[in-house]
């Protein structure tokens, strides 16, 4: 049997920087401002791509500017 390539988890300061990225999304949401609210989520997902509450946040970004298809898209990942 192969071994399946993993992925390496994030490192913590990598974690700690996703966070505040979030953070500050979350922020830019609170002041109506989704284009960069989602930059900031994107972010936050390259920061650490096993954060399930940066797609989350992303796809919420996405439905409230009525990108309904990118918002499923983040909830399928």
């Amino acid at each position: 049997m192969d071994a399946q390539p993993s992925q390496s988890l994030p490192s913590e300061q990598s974690v700690l920087s996703s966070q505040k990225a979030l953070e500050q999304g979350f922020e830019h949401l609170d002041n109506n401002d989704g284009d960069r609210a989602i930059e900031c989520f994107t972010e936050a997902i390259r920061l650490c791509p096993t954060s399930a509450d940066a797609y989350i946040a992303r796809a919420c970004a996405h439905e409230d500017n009525e990108d309904f298809g990118l918002a499923i898209t983040d909830c399928t990942e």
